[in-house]
């Protein structure tokens, strides 16, 4: 029988900053407005930049068609990981957790099937049977 032991060296690594993160709340800047373009009639629009929240919506989208397609060819274990990024990214979509419960009941996760099943009902009770 081998034992694995860790050293414990305390080397740390040095924490860094990471700025520009969708999560940050900042004013708008100087910055921000020059990124707006100027209409036809001289007045100030937004630039096409995306919203953090659209940008999140879209993500968790191409997650879901994704984990879609994986289920199609039968990678059942790939399209729910797939399926968790959406739901962790959009945990309010019923669609996620109804493909989630699918999906485990398939690879024979019957416990787990039922919770995802659940959850999917109580966001869209009307899909409850009776």
């Amino acid at each position: 029988m081998m034992k694995l032991t860790w050293k414990n060296k305390n080397n740390k690594r040095p924490i860094t900053t990471i700025s520009h993160l969708p999560f940050d709340q900042e004013e708008l800047t100087s910055t921000d407005e020059e990124r707006c373009k100027a209409g036809d009639d001289g007045s100030a629009q937004p630039s096409t930049a995306v919203s953090p929240v659209d940008e999140t919506i879209r993500l968790a989208e191409s997650f879901e068609a994704q984990g879609n397609k994986l289920a199609e060819l039968g990678k059942y274990r790939e399209a729910l990981g797939k399926w968790e990024a959406a739901i962790t990214l959009m945990p309010e979509r019923a669609t996620l957790h109804e493909e989630k419960a699918q999906v485990l009941l398939e690879i024979g996760e019957t416990w787990k099937s039922l919770l995802a099943a659940t959850r999917a009902t109580q966001l869209e009770p009307s899909w409850a049977e009776v």
